[in-house]
């Protein structure tokens, strides 16, 4: 990197469950390594429940679908979108595998608790 190199802080909010943010931290990254010569960056990762009223032991992934898209062909069409956005990125979703939907809270807490 060149003395001449623009610092940069990035700040990402961003759920560990969510395929849009795991998208987004792909295309960051590449997007970053395009300009390593010129930007000296500085990616600080922030807590952002998606689901912040998530019951703590999770839920069933139907009802969840249920009550957040208004049902399973919703969501599909959903997926279907991230899916495409995910092969793009060398992600295999596999949304049909997932059976219960986590709350998140200790999982942001044990990041928080890694970076410190």
């Amino acid at each position: 990197m060149s003395d001449q190199a623009t610092a940069l802080c990035i700040d990402v909010y961003s759920d560990v469950i969510c395929p849009w943010c795991y998208v987004g931290k792909r295309r960051l990254e590449r997007a970053l390594q395009q300009v390593v010569d010129k930007v000296k960056a500085k990616v600080c990762w922030r807590p952002f429940q998606l689901n912040p009223t998530m019951p703590e032991q999770g839920m069933e992934r139907r009802r969840y679908l249920e009550a957040k898209f208004g049902g399973p062909e919703a969501a599909q069409s959903i997926y279907d979108h991230v899916a495409a956005a995910g092969t793009a990125e060398r992600i295999p979703f596999a949304f049909d595998r997932i059976a219960r939907t986590p709350n998140t809270f200790a999982a942001h807490r044990l990041i928080w608790m890694a970076g410190h």
